[in-house]
């Protein structure tokens, strides 16, 4: 079961997740797609006021270490909004 897994981050080249802006404000979201523009696009879409959906695609030079990449820019997303929620 544990190749089936690593086999499975190792081809995953994009992922996806409904981002909640009272959780992770747009300050966060900016600064972390920033941060990580040279190994990843984005897309974002809008959903309401208080919602988005966020899409890290990884770049071709970079797609073998797609799962160290998009683990480590969920963490450096999480850790801006701690930092900006602390700052407001």
């Amino acid at each position: 079961m544990r190749v089936v897994l690593e086999l499975t981050w190792s081809m995953l080249k994009s992922n996806t997740r409904r981002l909640d802006n009272t959780l992770y404000p747009k300050k966060a979201v900016a600064e972390a797609r920033m941060a990580y523009r040279d190994y990843c696009d984005f897309l974002i879409k809008k959903h309401g006021n208080d919602h988005v959906t966020l899409t890290i695609s990884i770049k071709s030079n970079y797609s073998e270490h797609s799962r160290q990449i998009i683990l480590e820019f969920w963490n450096y997303l999480l850790d801006t909004s701690c930092q900006v929620k602390i700052e407001d």
